[in-house]
């Protein structure tokens, strides 16, 4: 195969001096790596066109975790056809080209495996300069709201509706076929935990939607008492209506996976609850995200919370399970009442409501923090001010 490839670099670079062929991954194995990474990639090539004739083509992964948004970009870039063959050709090709350090017959996106800034940074501020590259068609949205009729009682188009998920097995376990969740059991979130939060959103009358493709246990409340389904157990779930969601809802609350991605793709701001990792705070500072919530990370080793500046010390972004094991970490989840506090904090956002408290002095204390850390300035990005007050000795 190493022959095949060379030949085949041979032929593109002779073809260079015409036109330019560049490989590029589409990993439609997660959300998160074609969602936003990609409408921020098609965003910077507006914004920086290239002068030089060039020819993009794009090779998918064996799974695709959402159909809808493939076909979606389809209509953007020129991506081959879903085939194991062809995927695990330009597969060997494009890690050749890596490996020799053929870039220059790569497509200009920043790979996660390459850099600490890769495309789903927003590091050229493009998305709130451009236009958005995923739009519905009219009878797209048309079908999006007859569906939710179908789904929602009484709905209508004046229905405010909260999107909320929370990470569980059963994703990971759809992809790979285990329910081992490859060192990311601190991703996990319980959706009980909710529950006053849901209770809060409805007095405030929101309609409250649990979403996500796959769940491990349907989660069922009592509807004379609240105003909340299950979707992920939904009939009509499907790849279109998990995007569409994002765009209907007035608030979309999510864990840290892929599928928060999706309300950027409207220039609609997320926000995030139950977050290990304070690079976060740079990931999506970029109009993406309003508000942020963390767990909280207990050394046994130093009996207490570790704070802001050791989470960034010890890279907590790249820890798996054993990690927090072999450092004698431990992960808590965001209890019951700190969410509700931090769903009545998304409700006054989308209600544009006390930003002097959203702007408050630990607020200003945290984002002086991460500024001397190198993390982020938090232009675009709120930590909760309810979780700041409470935890007051991370800000250091």
């Amino acid at each position: 195969m190493q022959i095949i490839y060379k030949l085949v670099t041979l032929f593109l670079k002779l073809l260079s001096y015409f036109l330019v062929i560049k490989i590029g991954e589409l990993e439609t194995r997660s959300v998160g790596h074609y969602s936003k990474s990609i409408d921020i990639f098609l965003s910077e090539k507006k914004l920086f066109p290239k002068n030089k004739m060039t020819v993009e083509i794009w090779f998918t992964n064996n799974f695709i975790a959402n159909h809808f948004l493939l076909n979606k970009w389809r209509k953007k870039l020129f991506i081959l056809p879903n085939n194991k063959i062809i995927n695990k050709f330009f597969f060997g090709f494009y890690m050749f080209l890596k490996k020799n350090s053929l870039k220059n017959f790569l497509v200009s996106y920043r790979d996660h495996r390459d850099t600490i800034n890769w495309q789903l940074r927003d590091i050229h501020n493009v998305l709130k300069n451009s236009k958005q590259n995923f739009k519905f068609s009219e009878k797209e949205i048309q079908e999006g709201e007859e569906l939710l009729q179908k789904i929602i009682p009484n709905y209508n188009d004046k229905t405010k509706l909260i999107s909320i998920h929370c990470r569980d097995d059963a994703y990971v376990a759809r992809i790979r076929g285990t329910i081992v969740d490859y060192g990311n059991n601190f991703r996990r979130v319980n959706i009980k935990n909710f529950i006053k939060g849901i209770a809060s959103a409805n007095k405030e009358d929101y309609f409250v939607l649990k979403v996500g493709n796959y769940s491990s246990e349907e989660t069922i409340l009592d509807t004379k008492q609240y105003n909340f389904i299950d979707y992920s157990f939904s009939k009509y779930k499907s790849d279109f209506l998990d995007l569409y969601l994002a765009y209907r809802s007035s608030l979309y609350l999510g864990s840290d996976s892929g599928i928060v991605c999706f309300p950027g793709l409207f220039r609609k701001p997320m926000m995030m609850h139950n977050v290990c990792n304070v690079s976060v705070l740079n990931d999506f500072n970029d109009s993406t995200c309003a508000l942020v919530n963390f767990k909280k990370i207990y050394s046994k080793k130093l009996k207490r919370l570790i704070t802001f500046s050791e989470n960034i010390s010890l890279n907590i972004a790249s820890f798996k399970d054993e990690d927090f094991i072999s450092n004698q970490l431990e992960v808590i989840e965001t209890g019951e009442d700190e969410i509700e506090e931090f769903v009545k904090e998304c409700i006054w956002i989308d209600n544009k409501k006390n930003d002097k408290y959203f702007n408050c002095e630990l607020q200003s204390k945290t984002r002086n923090l991460m500024i001397s850390l190198g993390v982020s300035n938090m232009g675009d990005i709120r930590v909760s001010p309810s979780f700041l007050s409470k935890y007051q000795d991370l800000i250091r």
